[in-house]
């Protein structure tokens, strides 16, 4: 109380290494060049355009590799959500949600409208190809770029 103004904001999206640089903000310190943004700057949030992640297998398969256990990459983009999988990696094909969420994988990169798909049942790839590659790209770019480049 009296140093963060509560409420929801429903609009920005934030990701989980946004944690440290907004603590750090709270603490007064520098968050040097840590990837990630102050969620509570608001300049900063309006800024962004996308959010990446990535999935990985719960057993690290390689500890020399850690990147070997990669399921999927995620780049979301206002209302999209792009997923690709790690074709090389991923061992049990599923064809449904059902079976996503039973832990079977996609074995085929799936673009969902979050608007209007927010259970992301419904793939949209083949609707949208121009913004499955656009996000595939931005997706390389954010996995080649270094921790203060990153957006």
């Amino acid at each position: 109380p009296g140093h963060i103004e509560p409420g929801m904001d429903n609009e920005h999206m934030v990701s989980n290494v946004d944690l440290v640089p907004t603590v750090h903000h709270l603490l007064g310190l520098s968050p040097g060049a840590l990837p990630g943004i102050n969620a509570l700057d608001k300049d900063a949030l309006d800024s962004r355009a996308v959010v990446f992640s990535e999935c990985y297998d719960h057993d690290i398969s390689d500890v020399d590799d850690p990147t070997h256990s990669l399921l999927y990459q995620i780049a979301i983009e206002k209302k999209w959500k792009l997923v690709v999988p790690n074709t090389n990696f991923l061992q049990v094909e599923g064809t449904s949600r059902k079976d996503h969420i039973n832990g079977r994988y996609y074995k085929d990169v799936h673009l969902f409208d979050l608007e209007t798909d927010p259970e992301e049942m419904v793939n949209k790839v083949q609707d949208h190809p121009e913004i499955a590659s656009r996000l595939m790209a931005r997706i390389e770019n954010w996995r080649h770029a270094t921790p203060s480049s990153v957006e």
